[in-house]
């Protein structure tokens, strides 16, 4: 048995369960019909992502951004980021800062947070390949 390079999951701790999964649902993500007491599961491409309700630390209510995790999500496009961004407001996501940027080679960049302040970065990079599936590969 090895550690291997790559993720199976990613665990995020929300205030109200109910809450986030609308959220996501609302982004079209769809809820794995698997159930267990406090969790939901969606299946993301090659991964899952587990919501579970964590009751926030004393002195964390209110805060701002990036709870925990700070996730990444690469498009197809300059224009898949755009509209990725414009979704996820409509969701009910806070957009970070600034909207997408330029970055070299014309990608580009956005970020915004879920209800409970975790950090999503949506990019556009000419230089990597997505597949078909959302799978990413570097390039060389």
């Amino acid at each position: 048995m090895r550690v291997y390079p790559g993720i199976s999951a990613v665990d995020l701790g929300v205030l109200d369960l109910e809450a986030a999964v609308r959220f996501y649902e609302r982004l079209g993500f769809r809820r794995s019909p698997w159930r267990e007491a406090s969790t939901a599961l969606f299946q993301l491409n090659t991964i899952v992502l587990r919501l579970h309700e964590a009751p926030p630390a004393a002195g964390e209510r209110g805060r701002a951004q990036g709870r925990d995790v700070s996730l990444a999500q690469y498009h197809a496009s300059a224009e898949a980021v755009e509209g990725a961004l414009e979704e996820a407001g409509g969701a009910g996501a806070r957009l970070l800062a600034r909207p997408p940027a330029r970055r070299r080679g014309d990608g580009r960049r956005g970020a915004f947070c879920d209800p409970d302040g975790h950090v999503w970065e949506l990019i556009y990079d000419p230089r990597h390949v997505l597949g078909v599936d959302g799978s990413l590969s570097l390039g060389s």
